[in-house]
């Protein structure tokens, strides 16, 4: 087993540790995540019914008090079953999963992390919450490196309940405003990601468009709205694409946009 240098859990059982490990701690949405999972006994001997790990993340509810962000649960992923640990026995059980392409980016207010879970006889024991660190992937760089070129500045990200076609339970639209010469043609930008089945999927709202959409289904018919611009392309695509002529691309819309407005 390689070293691993990101220490997520560690909590006392009756007497029995357990401590859950990451061989790395920062991750892009679907990368794999190894790492392992370690068993010290106490003074007695303890039957372990099972042990898993809960991928979680938050998002804002604006009918809660001030904002209160609701816990969502991403993943649940197994790690064993029906294992006992001898007094001051030490076990190491490994673990490999890939985590979901719709992981949000721990980016602003948007928290992510792991609990671990084992189950007893007697009662269901959570241990402590850690955070892991989520960072844009190639593709998802691509964009906000194009967006950044055309001299948008990021403002707001973060996770908010969404009940659309194909969403798990939350969305998180990235919110850009106008820094440069387009500030005088747009205020500002929302992009939203979303992984499909063939590949990375990304929504570009103007300001105004977003307001009448955010909180209906993205799979509502964008062809004939001339303010969202919609791509859906494979990874190979994206990378072919690259940011510079991507923001091409944005910088020509936004200008069709002002003619639209004007």
């Amino acid at each position: 087993m390689s070293m691993f240098n990101r220490f997520l859990a560690s909590a006392m059982y009756g007497g029995s540790q357990i401590d859950t490990l990451l061989e790395r701690g920062r991750y892009a949405p679907g990368e794999q995540m190894r790492g392992v999972v370690k068993l010290r006994g106490g003074p007695l001997s303890r039957r372990i019914e099972g042990i898993y790990l809960i991928l979680q993340t938050d998002y804002a509810v604006p009918d809660l008090p001030q904002g209160m962000p609701r816990g969502c649960t991403l993943m649940r992923y197994p790690i064993c079953s029906y294992v006992s640990v001898e007094p001051l026995e030490t076990k190491e059980i490994p673990f490999c999963f890939r985590l979901p392409a719709h992981l949000p980016l721990t980016i602003g207010e948007t928290s992510v992390w792991l609990q671990t879970v084992m189950e007893t006889g007697e009662a269901r024991e959570p241990s402590d919450e850690d955070r892991i660190e989520v960072i844009p992937s190639v593709e998802q760089s691509i964009v906000i490196d194009a967006v950044n070129r055309l001299g948008f500045r990021l403002r707001s990200v973060h996770c908010l309940p969404w009940d659309g076609s194909g969403f798990v339970s939350f969305m998180q639209p990235f919110e850009f405003v106008a820094a440069s010469s387009f500030q005088e043609l747009i205020s500002g930008l929302r992009l939203v990601f979303w992984r499909g089945p063939e590949g990375m999927e990304l929504y570009v709202y103007t300001e105004q468009a977003w307001e009448e959409m955010r909180l209906k289904p993205l799979a509502a018919p964008l062809e004939d709205d001339h303010r969202i611009k919609h791509y859906s392309l494979s990874d190979m695509e994206w990378r072919l694409l690259g940011a510079e002529e991507l923001a091409e691309e944005l910088a020509e819309w936004i200008r069709t946009q002002y003619r639209y407005v004007t």
